[in-house]
Parts: C-alpha cells; sequence; structure tokens
C-alpha cells in the first residue's frame, strides 16, 4: 500500500492547527468545542508519531544510499 506524502503533510498540519487551537483562550473558555478539539487532537497523536518515525527511516535510507552511492562513484 503505497500513502500519497501529501496526505501525511496534510495530517501533520492539521495536527500543528489543532495544538494551536488548544492554546487559544477563546477555546479554553469554550469547554466543549475545547473537549472536541482535544479529542480530535488525541486520536491523530498516535498517527502523528508513526508519520515522524516514517519520515525519519526514510531520511536515514536517503543518507544511508548517499553513502552506498557515493563510495561506489569513488
Amino acid at each position: 500500500m503505497r500513502i500519497e506524502k501529501e496526505k501525511l503533510e496534510k495530517i501533520l498540519k492539521d495536527f500543528a492547527d489543532l495544538e494551536q487551537k488548544l492554546s487559544d483562550p477563546v477555546l479554553i473558555a469554550d469547554i466543549k468545542a475545547y473537549q472536541t478539539v482535544a479529542k480530535e487532537h488525541a486520536s491523530l497523536k498516535d498517527v502523528v508519531l508513526k508519520i515522524k518515525e516514517l519520515k525519519s527511516i526514510e531520511k536515514e535510507v536517503n543518507n544511508l544510499n548517499e553513502i552506498i552511492h557515493g563510495k561506489d562513484k569513488d
């Protein structure tokens, strides 16, 4: 299964937006709205952690590929 990078980036952006909203005093004053945003934030937290882990692994793989191909070019 191939996951589109745009979808992953949108999830990361949405999560960051939710974090921003959670610190908004107007939202904090509205308990019901705050709870809704907090639940959405919590539902994305594990997914965001996995996306960040995936990005880190991809970066490491790219770095290792550069090392491998760099040695082959010398």
